[in-house]
C-alpha cells in the first residue's frame, strides 16, 4: 500500500475548523473527542484504506492494523494528516470511503473520518460491530517524541545510554 509521512503537532479537530478546514456536519463540536488533541509526532498513513478491510467491523479491522503492527489513529490524528496532505498537495483523501478511529463519541460509538471533497469531511459515529462496503480502516505506524525534555543522555566511557519515552537505547559512541 501506498503510504505518506507527516509530522503531527498536536492540534484537535477544533483547531483544524479554526485553521479553514471544512467539514460537512457540525454535530461533533460538543463532542469531549473535538477538543482531543492529536499527538505530536510523526506518523506514516496508508492513503487509502486496506481493501481488506472493507464491509468489516471496527474489531476485524483493528485485527488488520496490528497484524501489520500498526495501529488505529485517534479522529484528531487522522483529521490533521489529511489537513496537512491537503495543504501540501491540493489532493482530498478518502474522498469516496470513511476509515475508522479509536475515538469513542458521546453515545459510546466509535467515530468514523472520511469522504474528503470540496465541500468539507466527514465526520460520523458507528456502532463498532457494524460494517458497510465503504467504510474499512487506513494502516497507519506512528513515531512518537513529545521534546528534547523527554532524552536524557548518560555517557559512560564509549556507550551512550539514551532514554526516550520510557524506552531504553544502548549506542556505541563513534567520538
Amino acid at each position: 500500500y501506498k503510504s505518506l509521512t507527516y509530522t503531527l503537532t498536536g492540534k484537535s479537530l477544533l483547531d483544524l475548523k479554526a485553521d479553514g478546514m471544512l467539514f460537512w456536519s457540525d454535530w461533533w463540536m460538543d463532542e469531549p473527542f473535538a477538543k482531543e488533541k492529536s499527538r505530536k509526532g510523526e506518523v506514516t498513513v496508508s492513503l487509502e484504506p486496506l481493501k481488506e478491510s472493507f464491509a468489516k467491523t471496527w474489531y476485524e479491522c483493528k485485527e488488520l492494523v496490528e497484524k501489520q503492527n500498526g495501529e488505529l489513529l485517534s479522529v484528531a490524528e487522522i483529521c490533521e494528516f489529511l489537513y496537512l496532505h491537503f495543504e501540501k498537495t491540493g489532493e482530498y483523501l478518502l474522498s469516496n470511503t470513511c476509515t475508522w478511529t479509536n475515538t469513542q463519541s458521546s453515545d459510546g460509538y466509535l467515530v468514523l473520518f472520511g469522504r474528503s471533497a470540496a465541500g468539507g469531511t466527514d465526520v460520523g459515529s458507528w456502532d463498532p460491530d457494524g460494517s458497510s462496503p465503504d467504510v474499512g480502516v487506513c494502516a497507519s505506524w506512528f513515531q512518537k517524541i513529545e521534546s528534547l525534555e523527554s532524552l536524557k543522555l548518560v555517557s559512560k566511557k564509549n556507550i551512550l545510554n539514551l532514554k526516550i519515552d520510557n524506552y531504553d537505547w544502548q549506542y556505541l559512541q563513534a567520538f
